[in-house]
C-alpha cells in the first residue's frame, strides 16, 4: 500500500483520495508525506535549469572559483542562475547514476569525470563529446583553469565550438 501511495504522489500533484474495500465506504486521503522521498532521490542543484545547461563543479566552490564560472558562462550568454549548477560531492556521488534523468542539452564538469555516469566518462578533456543527445565537456577544475592561461585558452575554444 506505501508503494502504492508513493507511485500516485508522483503521477498527480492534486489531493486524491483512495477507496478503501469494505462496507462502510469510508475514504482515505492520500498523504503527500512520501512526497520529501521522491523529491531526495533528485539531484540537487542551483539554479532554474531554464537553459539546459547542467555544470558541475567540486564541492563549496571559492568566491574566486565562482567568479570565474560567472565569468565563463557571460562569456557564453549565460548566468549561474540560468543553469543546473552543481557542486559534488558524496551526495552527489551516490545520485550521479540520475545525471541523465535532469533536463539538458549541454553538460560542464569541472574536474570531474564518473565511469559511474556514461555522460561523463570521457577521457579527452576540451573536446566537445555527444552522449545521448547532449554535448559535454569535460575540463580541469576551475581553481585550476584560473592559474593556467593555456587552460583558459583551451576552455574558451571548446566553448566556441558549443555555444
Amino acid at each position: 500500500m506505501a508503494e502504492d501511495k508513493v507511485l500516485l504522489s508522483q503521477l498527480f500533484d492534486q489531493e486524491i483520495y483512495l477507496i478503501k474495500d469494505n462496507e462502510k465506504g469510508d475514504y482515505g486521503s492520500l498523504e503527500k508525506e512520501n512526497k520529501s522521498e521522491v523529491e531526495e532521490k533528485q539531484i540537487p542543484y542551483q539554479g532554474s535549469n531554464t537553459s539546459g545547461v547542467i555544470v558541475l563543479t567540486t564541492a563549496n566552490p571559492t568566491s574566486e572559483e565562482l567568479e570565474l564560472l560567472d565569468k565563463i558562462l557571460n562569456s557564453v550568454n549565460l548566468s549561474i542562475e540560468e543553469v543546473a549548477l552543481i557542486s559534488y560531492s558524496q551526495e552527489f556521488e551516490d545520485k550521479i547514476s540520475m545525471l541523465s534523468d535532469l533536463a539538458s542539452s549541454k553538460i560542464i564538469s569541472f574536474g570531474f569525470t564518473s565511469g559511474k555516469s556514461r555522460l561523463l566518462d570521457i577521457q579527452t578533456k576540451y573536446s566537445p563529446s555527444s552522449i545521448d543527445n547532449r554535448l559535454v565537456i569535460i575540463t580541469d577544475s576551475l581553481s585550476e583553469i584560473n592559474s593556467d592561461k593555456e587552460l583558459k585558452r583551451k576552455l574558451w575554444n571548446c566553448l566556441k565550438e558549443v555555444f
